[in-house]
């Protein structure tokens, strides 16, 4: 490793920066403030948007029904992924709501499941007619 003088006197090693401290500036890894976030020390319940809560909430029941549609036909994550161009982990994340599902790709894993799109947006005793 070279070792190189800063103008300071200080000494560093390769590419490493002095740290921040008074009179420098923060490094580039610095936390910044992200709208709809939680800072530390604010509590995760103060950033949670209502639409987000009510976004997630509708993307577990599809990611429920996608669940219990694709088991009705015998399939695996894996085998729905590799038809639709996806990873296995993608689909379980679509399944478990972690992932909100585009309209493209909520159209072709009905199609591959043999559905229509409208099943998976029906509730289980309240099917819509």
């Amino acid at each position: 490793m070279e070792v190189t003088a800063h103008t300071a006197g200080q000494a560093s090693v390769g590419n490493a920066l002095p740290r921040a401290g008074p009179g420098r500036p923060p490094g580039p890894r610095a936390a910044k403030a992200v709208p709809g976030r939680a800072q530390c020390g604010q509590g995760a319940a103060a950033a949670v948007d209502p639409r987000l809560k009510a976004r997630g909430r509708a993307a577990d029941r599809v990611g429920a029904r996608i669940r219990e549609q694709r088991l009705a036909a015998g399939l695996t994550q894996a085998a729905v992924g590799v038809a639709i161009g996806r990873s296995r982990s993608a689909i379980a994340a679509y399944e478990t709501g972690r992932k909100v599902i585009s309209h493209p790709v909520l159209w072709t894993i009905a199609c591959v499941l043999e559905i229509g799109v409208e099943v998976l947006f029906q509730d289980g005793d309240k099917q819509r007619k």
